[in-house]
């Protein structure tokens, strides 16, 4: 009985943390920039509170600009190490139009930060 404990564990545990993308109905919408190095939080939420103060980032991306319903994107991320220094959290806001769809997430992150060694 313990081991199947154990291989359930192994097998869903995955499923469920593969990603670190919101879980909602269709397929989940990833911002389109390529400023990712400027903004460490869009791709690792343990980014938060890595800068020892309050940080803001925000990026406004118009492509193709002149062209009716041409790609906008705008993001806003925010984080700040707490109290105690070892945890932070972190913010991030989204909106994409293109066309006549608009996209909206607001995703939240955490990071506990400890030493190795």
């Amino acid at each position: 009985m313990k081991k199947i404990k154990y291989i359930l564990l192994l097998i869903l545990f995955p499923l469920a943390s593969f990603t670190q993308e919101d879980l909602k109905i269709g397929q989940p919408y990833e911002p389109v920039y390529s400023q990712y190095w400027v903004n460490g939080l869009a791709i690792n939420p343990a980014y938060a509170g890595s800068r020892e103060c309050f940080s803001n980032i925000i990026l406004y991306r118009n492509q193709w600009m002149g062209f009716e319903g041409a790609p906008i994107t705008q993001t806003l991320s925010s984080h700040l190490p707490l109290k105690d220094e070892k945890n932070a959290v972190g913010l991030f806001l989204f909106h994409e139009e293109i066309g006549v769809s608009n996209y909206y997430d607001i995703y939240g992150n955490y990071a506990f930060r400890f030493q190795l060694g």
